[in-house]
């Protein structure tokens, strides 16, 4: 019997899974039954504080012992671990629908187009089922279609979702509407409940099938009515649910699906448009304390707590480390070892050290211990610290019976790419004779046929004009050569890569510093039976180690991957390597340490503002989250895990764009009720004397107020910010002390009450943090309190008497309200040729003023500021217009020279450099103003 005052509440863990990189999957779950009170915790204290992992902890129903790790006759021994998927929501208002509406109702809930996540809905038959428009829906205006290819088996699945939670015992009812819409075909379909076992993602490993149905094809095919009810075994993983194919299709058709339904119900009733389902929270168990009463009750007390928890366990490399990490490598020999050593050593740990080695025909060196440089400063790297080797030999470049010393991969067990695609990366400084007389071999790779013509090799060299060129060849098959563009050998260190992708539509690629050059490969273009793997000379193992082509530079970074990497992949490791990707976003570097971090979860992430962040060498050594909080800091923006499971990071505009609240708490009309609100004029985050340390630079930026210091004494504040533009370290400073130079009214509770209002249910369900809201008081014979904030902590309480409470904790917005200056500026109104004196233009923000009280006689206006039409002219007289005008005209002094296109804008004249006259001060400050009038 459903309340029509309290919710449906789920809450449902996925024994199947694993950490799965942070993520909360779509499906899979089983539900679990709280016995007393159950929390959720989220967010911070204040907007200073530092985000806490969220936090969800319960008393589960363990009578049995089924959710006890030890019990190995449990229905989910083996697979009750720390770390697996939990969440908890809530459907309002409850209906018997389980589903989201979004698949309840064919899509009506979204655009048609959209394709829905295989996550969300699945499909045997089709890799994207698809919301489609339609005239003739069972209900609303769009299906899901999902495409059926002929010979497609009987049993697969036309369309199917596990997101509805199972609760083992339990009975289930599942409807579907179902028809096929392609003229001449027809399918014999049913609807199919299946349980999931332990394996994620797979199939059911048991199905239930209801009656079937023959679907005759047309555009204008009635509905099919199918329906199927089954009970849940107690060994359940999940509940997957859809309809299926009876019968293998005959011929290629398409299926649409609508009115779809499952309820806890012995048979199908009347479908119904389910309620919004609404996060409370979602992340991973964290630990599984069980408890055993007197009485012989059981009791599991699972902790569970966000992606946050997760990834503060995770301790982050430098970023060239961390990048190469990234991409599965299969040996990494930096050549930072000490001077003295013989041998340069795995820093991965899967190969032996690789000795150094002499040549056939004589020693040259190699010299461990080398610093860095170059010839410019520019030249180096940055992106990781240490030693380097130097390769030398008295006939460097030439051609054969070279006296060389060499790094010899094939005496540590390397002979050639250990997977048949691969990418081989080295860095590089060649300081021999500039170019090489012939060519200088930085990595060869030959193969037992060397002796015949054409062998079996893979080259990295340095040709005689000082291109880097990188060769595979196969025995017999030819070769293929990449050459760079640009000239290696000035003396400055180089990244390259190079790799291979076996199969009949393979690639062959080289990136020079970022660049990338591909050919098609084909199969065959690799060596086989390789006997020598060299660095630093043309190593023939068939001729006893005869030496040529040697190298003179210095080498770093020996290593090769297991992926094929792409030119994106390759830019990525390039910027890791030469600059430790300074000049990013704090965007592009908080979706960077995830990426490092092995987060593969549902992520929304703003560019930010600081588009500039220096060296991400201060990312080494610490674990991701605190990686993750300083990018925020420089940001001065937030972040969180929503109650969905997605890490959010948000810009600092977000707050400063944020004008009006989403909700009003107080007692008057349009406004929600409170049971309790407590404000603070908070002394505790007072600052007005505060000091930026830029970290790349060490440079310190202070400001100052007076005022503030004279009233409440000195508070100082520090921050850390890894910016590279100093002015904007400077604006920091001055930010902080304008919003921090007076004590705020800070909201420490606010609490609702929607078990006892519940009107309140949908709202308070529908609160995120980072949220804007006003919260207003009365006081008897006052007036009224008013306050506008940020949610900053949501925490939930649910007892075992059908009460729950909603908890909040505010921080004030900025008493500053922002504001960027700009020209006076409209857009055409018509597209105007060369030679006009008369133009009519759209009314700019304000057109209650008369055009002639804004702009006048002999005014410059630019027109298209920042096309390659742009002119400047003269305002001769300004036409008529009453308020609320739309469009009104402009005499020039002059006939224009240049025709524009409709839209281009028409602005005052902008400041030099400038072409954005919507926001064009860039000497404006905090708590300063700039007027040109």
């Amino acid at each position: 019997m459903i309340n029509p005052n309290w919710p449906i509440i789920e809450d449902a863990w996925a024994p199947a899974y694993g950490a799965n990189g942070g993520g909360v999957p779509a499906g899979g779950y089983v539900q679990v039954t709280p016995l007393h009170q159950s929390s959720t915790r989220r967010g911070r204290q204040y907007e200073l504080d530092q985000i806490q992992a969220g936090e969800y902890t319960s008393s589960l129903d363990n009578a049995t012992g089924a959710l006890d790790p030890t019990n190995t006759a449990g229905p989910w021994y083996g697979h009750i671990a720390p770390y697996q998927p939990f969440r908890k929501r809530a459907q309002w208002p409850p209906t018997p629908n389980l589903l989201t509406q979004v698949l309840a109702s064919g899509g009506d809930t979204v655009a048609a187009g959209t394709v829905l996540s295989p996550d969300v809905v699945g499909s045997d038959t089709d890799t994207a089922p698809t919301v489609v428009a339609s005239g003739t829906a069972w209900v609303g205006s769009n299906v899901l279609q999902a495409a059926v290819p002929v010979s497609t088996a009987a049993g697969s699945r036309i369309v199917h979702t596990s997101a509805v939670a199972v609760r083992p015992g339990a009975t289930y009812a599942v409807q579907l509407r179902v028809r096929d819409v392609t003229a001449g075909t027809s399918l014999s379909v049913a609807a199919v409940i299946g349980w999931l076992g332990p394996t994620p993602g797979a199939a059911p490993v048991t199905t239930v099938t209801g009656a079937s149905s023959t679907l005759t094809g047309g555009a204008s095919a009635p509905w099919t009515l199918v329906a199927v009810t089954a009970t849940a075994p107690a060994t359940a993983y999940g509940m997957d649910i859809g309809v299926s194919l009876v019968a293998g299709a005959g011929a290629t058709c398409a299926a649409q699906v609508d009115g779809w339904q499952v309820e806890r119900a012995a048979a199908p009733s009347a479908w119904t448009m389910p309620g919004t389902w609404y996060p409370l929270i979602a992340g991973l168990t964290e630990r599984w304390p069980s408890v055993w009463t007197t009485e012989g009750y059981g009791e599991v007390q699972p902790t569970t707590t966000d992606a946050v928890a997760l990834l503060s366990q995770v301790t982050l490399a430098d970023p060239l480390t961390a990048e190469i990490s990234s991409h599965r490598p299969v040996y990494l020999y930096t050549c930072a070892d000490p001077a003295e050593a013989a041998a340069v050593t795995d820093t991965i740990g899967a190969y032996p050290a690789v000795p150094i080695r002499a040549g056939k025909y004589g020693a040259g060196s190699v010299t461990l211990g080398t610093d860095i440089t170059a010839t410019t400063p520019a030249g180096t790297y940055t992106g990781a610290s240490g030693t380097v080797a130097r390769f030398a030999s008295s006939a460097p470049g030439t051609g054969s019976a070279t006296p060389a010393d060499y790094l010899s991969l094939d005496a540590a067990g390397i002979r050639g790419p250990v997977n048949s695609t691969y990418t081989r990366l080295i860095a590089f400084r060649y300081i021999g004779a500039a170019p090489p007389t012939t060519a200088a071999d930085l990595w060869c790779t030959l193969d037992s046929h060397h002796a015949q013509n054409p062998s079996g090799t893979i080259r990295l060299y340095i040709d005689s004009t000082g291109k880097l060129n990188a060769l595979t060849s196969g025995f017999f098959t030819g070769g293929l050569t990449l050459t760079s563009a640009a000239s290696v050998t000035d003396g400055n260190w180089h990244l390259a890569l190079f790799g291979y992708s076996a199969g009949s539509s393979g690639n062959f690629f080289l990136s020079l510093d970022g660049g990338y050059l591909s050919t098609p490969a084909g199969s065959g273009y690799s060596p086989t039976g390789i006997v020598s793997d060299s660095i630093g000379a043309f190593v023939d193992g068939t001729l006893g180690a005869a030496t040529s082509f040697a190298f003179s530079g210095d080498l770093s970074y020996v290593g090769e991957l297991a992926d094929f990497l792409s030119s994106t992949d390759c830019a990525n490791l390039y910027a890791a390597w030469r600059s430790a990707c300074s000049g990013e976003s704090t965007g592009a570097r908080y979706r960077r340490i995830l990426r490092y971090a092995g987060y593969t979860g549902a992520t929304n992430i703003a560019t930010g503002q600081t588009t500039s962040m220096g060296p991400a060498t201060d990312i080494t050594g610490q674990d991701a989250f605190t990686a993750l909080t300083s990018v925020v800091t420089t940001e001065n923006g937030e972040h969180f895990v929503s109650a969905d499971g997605t890490l959010t990071f948000k810009g600092r505009d977000a707050r400063y764009n944020a004008t009006t609240p989403a909700v009003i708490f107080g007692e008057g009309a349009g406004e929600y009720p409170y049971e309790e609100c407590a404000l603070d004029l908070d002394s505790t985050h007072l600052a007005n004397m505060a000091t930026i340390t830029q970290t790349g630079t060490g440079q310190t930026f202070a400001a100052t107020d007076a005022a503030s210091v004279a009233a409440y004494g000195a508070r100082t504040f520090t921050r850390d910010i890894n910016a590279t533009s100093a002015g904007e370290c400077q604006d920091a400073a001055n930010h902080l002390v304008s919003r921090y130079r007076n004590a705020l009214t800070r909201v420490t509770t606010l609490r609702l009450h929607p078990s006892a209002y519940p009107a309140l249910w949908p709202v308070a369900l529908g609160l995120e943090l980072g949220m804007r809201v006003r919260i207003k008081r009365r006081p008897f014979g006052a007036p009224v309190i008013t306050v506008e904030a940020f949610i900053e902590s949501i925490q939930w309480d649910f007892d075992d008497r059908g009460e729950a409470w909603c908890v909040l904790q505010c921080s004030p917005v900025d008493t500053t309200p922002y504001a960027v200056f700009s020209s006076w500026h409209t857009t055409m109104n018509v597209a105007p040729l060369a030679g006009i004196t008369t133009l009519t233009i759209n009314a700019p923000t304000d057109n209650v003023n008369p055009l002639s009280a804004q702009i006048y006689p002999g005014l410059s206006l630019i027109l298209g500021p920042g096309t390659a039409t742009q002119e400047t002219v003269t305002v001769k007289t300004v036409g008529f217009s009453v308020p609320g005008w739309a469009t009104a005209n402009i005499v020039f002094t002059a006939p224009t020279t240049q025709a524009h296109a409709g839209g281009d804008v028409v602005c005052e004249p902008l400041p030099a450099g400038v072409t954005n006259a919507a926001a064009y001060d860039s000497v404006s400050t905090f708590d300063g103003s700039a007027f040109a009038y």
